[in-house]
């Protein structure tokens, strides 16, 4: 077999006639930007046309552009991961290429188990196993721009409930298509002022997130929420009113309208609530949860559970 060097190929996609001192000059910048441990060299490279106009590959390695060369260089891996990692450990595919990292590159970090899969696009930095953050905003990111978590999810990332969905909820606009483990809420009437961010994930404000689990969770879940909402000092009577005033038809207009009527009473555990169903399923005289005891002395004492006199 005919070994033809680099230098040689250059040559032969410049021609005869054209002085030495490009080609050299490009092979030396090629060659100083290669990675590491692979040699430039040999039949690693595929030329596609004049070099100084397409962009060509290093067989096995990440794609070199050529005519970016001198201009612009790729963020080096570890930049990468740090600003990931201010990210919940994820990055999507659009975001490093508006970061400057070529697509060939991001290709080939994934065949070297740099980026990890999660959805289309959207990669878990390092291979880790992803937090539940992580996965939230994964999903937020593989539904695409106008996306924000919401529901159970966003109820869970508020800290209004203690559990949540078997998959991440996201809602989007209508024309949005589904994703593999996501379920998506497609709305019309997701209004700009009822999404926010927290935490670094886009998602529904806690007055929207209240409403949507009002159209499908059980009544003592609600009601943990909008008193674990009103603990936090996250919860506003006259933005809950505006939020069923622009809901255009939502389902859970109705329940949460009927909800915020009565002051809502902090349960701590799941106990305390279904005990509070359990006592309006049966008419019964409605206890305190969590109330503060009139004793004397400090702490001030607090009673999980008092019943009225009879």
């Amino acid at each position: 077999m005919m070994r033809t060097s680099c230098a040689g190929m250059l040559r032969g996609v410049y021609g005869p006639g054209l002085s030495w001192g490009r080609p050299r000059r490009v092979w030396r910048r090629f060659a100083a930007g290669a990675p590491r441990g692979v040699s430039p060299c040999g039949d690693l490279l595929r030329l596609r046309g004049p070099v100084w106009r397409v962009g060509w590959h290093a067989r096995g390695v990440c794609g070199i552009d050529l005519n970016n060369l001198g201009r612009s260089r790729t963020p080096p891996w570890s930049q990468v991961a740090e600003a990931a990692a201010g990210r919940w450990g994820v990055v999507s595919r659009a975001q490093l290429r508006a970061g400057g990292v070529a697509l060939a590159t991001v290709d080939y970090w994934v065949r070297a188990g740099r980026l990890r899969v999660v959805h289309r696009g959207v990669y878990a930095v390092g291979g880790a196993v992803l937090p539940r953050e992580g996965r939230w905003l994964a999903a937020v990111l593989a539904c695409g721009e106008g996306a924000v978590l919401s529901h159970l999810s966003a109820a869970v990332h508020w800290n209004l409930l203690n559990y949540d969905a078997r998959q991440p909820e996201v809602t989007a606009p209508a024309s949005r298509q589904g994703v593999p483990g996501i379920r998506l809420h497609r709305s019309r009437s997701l209004d700009a002022q009822d999404t926010t961010g927290h935490q670094g994930i886009r998602i529904t404000t806690v007055h929207r997130t209240l409403l949507d689990i009002a159209a499908d969770a059980p009544d003592h879940h609600l009601e943990r929420a909008l008193a674990q909402a009103e603990r936090l000092q996250l919860y506003d009577h006259r933005a809950v009113e505006d939020v069923i005033a622009r809901a255009n038809g939502h389902r859970g207009t109705a329940r949460l309208a009927h909800a915020i009527r009565s002051d809502p009473q902090f349960t701590r555990s799941e106990l305390e609530a279904r005990m509070r169903k359990l006592v309006r399923k049966h008419a019964l005289p409605q206890p305190r949860f969590n109330d503060t005891l009139d004793a004397p002395g400090p702490p001030t004492p607090r009673g999980r559970l008092l019943l009225p006199d009879a």
